[in-house]
């Protein structure tokens, strides 16, 4: 019997389909300010620890990301959501819990816009 992990989801699991933004692994997008990586910005912004599993719908592998996503059907904001190497190099749309995404703004980013 296979062991299945549970995603442990903040607030009311209000899913919202979100799509990977290319090109933010460049040296220009790579830390905040203030912070030393899209983790620890994710933490301090969310007040949460960074979850231990990726928050893409259905995916049970280790986050290992803090993502640059944004709203499919929503504008142009920038949002960081904890993600795994794989669901981070997805090209089509997915959903996750809207309660794990943290909007990146440009006060607190260098050189974003």
């Amino acid at each position: 019997m296979a062991i299945k992990y549970v995603k442990l989801i903040k607030g009311d699991d209000i899913m919202v389909e979100v799509k990977n933004i290319n090109g933010t692994s460049k040296d220009r997008y790579s830390n905040p300010k203030g912070c030393s990586s899209w983790i620890t910005y994710w933490e301090n912004k969310s007040l949460l620890p960074f979850p231990t599993y990726c928050q893409c719908e259905e995916c049970y592998n280790h986050a290992k990301v803090g993502a640059h996503v944004k709203k499919t059907y929503e504008g142009n904001k920038w949002y960081i959501v904890p993600l795994c190497y794989e669901c981070n190099m997805k090209t089509e749309s997915f959903n996750v819990d809207e309660a794990y995404l943290v909007e990146v703004n440009e006060e607190n980013t260098v050189d974003l816009w």
